[in-house]
């Protein structure tokens, strides 16, 4: 490809890029500045000033009434008058047209005012609800979004905003986009300023685009932005600046929640991992044949925590599980600071990353059943339960879960009510609850239990007569296993004890009265086993960040980790890529199946 097609590409590309996020801003709504009533600032909605910000109280009226009248519990105030780095910041970041509508939405705030109804805010808790930066905004605004999932939204209002310092551009951009966004910021205003050098003509006009962009974006539209020309005159200078951290203050520095664990892990493994594993078992759990095949001999790749983990399969009925098993110490061990604490908010992100899978799971059971309770087991956070509302606006969605993330999950109101325990000690109380569940699903759950029929025949004594059971699990007979090694996603170690074949398990669905109605392989494939992969093994060889459980990193190698995943981000797209293109192969021999099954 000659560099006057690269160039060629990445003009046409901001220049469309331009128009997005111009659409974008053309869907925001002006607050009207009358208010058809008076309304008291401190009655049912308060308002959240950053310092600096002025809204004249006929605005604020204005404001409360706008919100009022949408139904909204959260309103972030968009001031007319906007720094330009903010609003294309906003742009990029929020779809106004969808962001009400999508559940799974991150919050975002321009970290000037916000609208927040009084209920939420007790709701919530231990938010502080006083915002200073706008790094605190930011957060703050995340935070509300997740307890007013379809009640939050954005409007304009004409009000004295803030304007953004520089020095918090990086910040700002770090916790809105994640890690990666200022490498490619960086590279992005890099190649802009070598396409003149490559190729003057095209390469000159794609980085006058890049320059342009804000005007694209933002010029003759509802806000009116601060500086515009200074802006597009040093576009790329910006860009570098805020990507290489330059101008930059130092961090505050905070409590170290790393530090504070480290005593706790230090305790755990003092007398090493030996107590964490049951004694190995000689024949196999589900058929008891006693001739027994090594699968996966493997470490920790992803939290990198001690311990060798062995997988293994029946030569006479297929069935791969643990062996030796995890004991409940080990359990607990394994799975502290992975789906809460430490890793809570990646986990979140990932849970939260696309709304497919959780809609197809919904409609599985809609197309044959409109049930009235709905209990999922290993619930988490309920983001399950919160999209499948819009399927099903009837049903009353309850969640079970040993974490503690259940309880948030009511706060946040994902999920109706909360059975916090283990679904075998829970099984007798819910099977008399009135009315009885008509639908259970189990999504991506059975795999880590320690005696999945144990479970399966909870979910008969807890279902009604008729009712529904809806299981997710990983493949273990998919092809892509041998590609991947122990980078295959769902061998995921330790946590995965048992690998349920679609064989074995209709075995135990008919030995515990239920009749499969449908499979879906291909509709449950996840088609993204090069990006994990990669994810993985880079990070297996550059740690991202200090954890409590390995000794701390010198800062040679901090230096040479931040040097290594900004290096590997070619690689990370080209494997993201790759999950894009071979999906359809991918789908051939899924690595995930689906079953519904309806209780005899």
């Amino acid at each position: 490809m000659t560099p006057t097609i690269v160039w060629g590409l990445l003009g046409l590309w901001w220049l469309l890029d331009g128009l997005r996020l111009r659409g974008r801003i053309a869907a925001l709504q002006p607050v009207p500045l009358r208010s058809s009533e008076p309304i008291a600032l401190n009655e049912d909605y308060r308002l959240l000033l950053r310092p600096g910000a002025v809204v004249e109280p006929a605005m604020a009226q204005a404001a409360i009434a706008y919100a009022r009248a949408h139904n909204l519990e959260v309103l972030d105030l968009v001031p007319q008058h906007i720094d330009v780095s903010r609003a294309m910041m906003f742009a990029a970041a929020v779809d106004p047209a969808t962001f009400r509508k999508n559940r799974l939405a991150k919050g975002h705030s321009v970290a000037a005012a916000l609208v927040v109804q009084v209920s939420l805010i007790e709701r919530c808790g231990e938010l502080d609800m006083v915002p200073k930066t706008a790094l605190e905004f930011q957060r703050l605004a995340i935070a509300l979004k997740l307890h007013a999932a379809i009640d939050a939204d954005f409007a304009i209002a004409q009000f004295s905003g803030v304007d953004e310092p520089f020095a918090e551009r990086a910040e700002l951009v770090d916790e809105i986009f994640g890690g990666f966004a200022r490498p490619l910021v960086a590279l992005q205003a890099l190649l802009a300023l070598l396409g003149p050098w490559f190729s003057p003509m095209v390469g000159g006009a794609a980085l006058v685009l890049l320059h342009l962009q804000p005007a694209i974006a933002l010029y003759r539209t509802s806000i009116r932005p601060k500086r515009l020309g200074r802006e597009i005159v040093l576009r790329t200078f910006y860009d570098l600046a805020m990507a290489l951290g330059l101008f930059v203050r130092a961090p505050v520095p905070a409590d170290d929640p790393i530090a504070a664990r480290r005593p706790i892990y230090d305790a755990l493994l003092r007398d090493g991992v030996d107590r964490f594993f049951e004694p190995r078992r000689d024949s196999c759990p589900l058929c008891s044949g006693a001739e027994l095949k090594l699968v996966l001999d493997t470490q920790d790749v992803y939290q990198h925590k001690p311990g060798r983990f062995r997988l293994e399969r029946c030569r006479q009925c297929g069935h791969i599980f643990q062996n030796p098993r995890l004991s409940l110490a080990g359990l607990d061990f394994y799975y502290r600071d992975f789906y809460d604490g430490l890793g809570e908010t990646l986990l979140g992100g990932i849970f939260g990353g696309g709304t497919g899978p959780y809609y197809a799971r919904a409609d599985m059971v809609k197309q044959v059943a409109s049930p009235r309770r709905w209990l999922d087991v290993g619930a988490g956070h309920g983001h399950f339960c919160l999209l499948a509302r819009d399927r099903l606006p009837d049903t009353k969605f309850d969640g079970s879960d040993l974490s503690a993330a259940l309880e948030e999950a009511v706060r946040r109101r994902w999920i109706d009510v909360g059975h916090r325990g283990l679904l075998l000690d829970l099984a007798n109380d819910l099977a008399v609850a009135e009315p009885r569940y008509d639908a259970l699903s189990m999504s991506h759950y059975l795999e880590h239990t320690r005696d999945p029929e144990a479970e399966l025949q909870a979910a008969a004594t807890i279902l009604s007569p008729g009712g529904h059971l809806l299981i997710d699990v990983p493949n273990p007979e998919c092809s892509f296993r041998f590609l991947f090694g122990r980078y295959w996603t769902p061998w995921f170690q330790p946590q995965h004890q048992h690998m349920l074949s679609a064989r074995n398990l209709e075995r135990l669905l008919r030995k515990h009265h239920f009749e499969p109605l449908q499979w879906h392989y291909r509709e449950a494939c996840l088609a993204n086993g090069f990006t994990f992969a990669a994810l993985c093994v880079i990070h297996w060889l550059f740690p991202f960040s200090d954890v409590p459980w390995q000794p701390p990193r010198s800062r040679v190698r901090i230096v040479m980790s931040a040097i290594a995943w900004r290096l590997a981000l070619p690689v990370l797209l080209l494997a993201f890529v790759a999950d894009r293109l071979l999906a359809p192969l991918f789908r051939l021999s899924s690595n995930t199946f689906r079953v519904l099954a309806k209780k005899t």
